[in-house]
């Protein structure tokens, strides 16, 4: 919902709902290999899935490194993730650090961008596809009739799949198409806050309520 994060009014019910947008609600036309940025502060959700063809999203969710969710702690990304984080280059695990720790030094990212990260992204899809997650129907639409459907597919721990399946999802933690705007928007020093997370719609899927902007998804 363009401009919602400047908003100060309670969300109508029937806007969060999508039930009645209001001509508020704005679906942006993706294209594969697109990447949609918006703050966690604007009113956004997911519409039901009504394609042919699966919709195949990774979330992956920034923070600046001096925000914490809630009273927050220190920790490494060995402590947080596992000792397969020694694996990653210094750029991407320099993201991992929790709020708070201070990573000096200069960055400089080098990550090829012709396509390939889409390419190997889409088959580690398909290896892993039997151990997706389907969400009880409902449990995103919370009983909007514009977002009802089935549940979604979903699956997280992709940094951690074998190789060659975590490469793309580690790379794209810094891919230097990304780097300049997550500055923008986090200020330099950004972090990982969570993910990344498969979400996968097949036709019929259902939507996400609106949340977002000070309303939650869970209330």
């Amino acid at each position: 919902m363009p401009g919602s994060h400047k908003s100060r009014f309670r969300m109508p019910e029937r806007v969060r709902t999508v039930d009645d947008d209001m001509g508020l609600v704005v679906q942006p036309v993706m294209e594969a290999g697109d990447v949609l940025f918006f703050a966690e502060t604007a009113t956004h959700g997911t519409l039901p899935w009504k394609g042919k063809g699966e919709r195949r999203s990774i979330l992956y969710k920034y923070a600046s490194r001096a925000v914490a969710r809630a009273t927050g702690h220190l920790y490494t990304p060995e402590e947080r993730y596992g000792e397969w984080t020694k694996e990653l280059t210094a750029e991407q695990h320099s993201l991992l650090y929790g709020p708070g720790h201070h990573i000096g030094g200069k960055k400089r990212y080098a990550l090829e961008s012709d396509g390939k990260q889409v390419r190997l992204a889409n088959q580690a899809f398909d290896y892993c596809w039997d151990k997706f997650s389907t969400a009880p129907a409902g449990r995103g639409a919370k009983g909007s009739k514009a977002l009802a459907g089935t549940g979604r597919l979903e699956m997280h721990g992709l940094m951690q799949l074998p190789g060659p399946y975590c490469y793309p999802f580690r790379q794209m933690i810094a891919h230097p198409a990304i780097v300049p705007k997550l500055n923008m928007m986090c200020g330099k020093r950004f972090r990982l806050d969570h993910g990344p997370l498969i979400i996968t719609g097949v036709e019929g899927t259902e939507g996400l309520i609106l949340h977002g902007q000070g309303e939650p998804h869970n209330p």
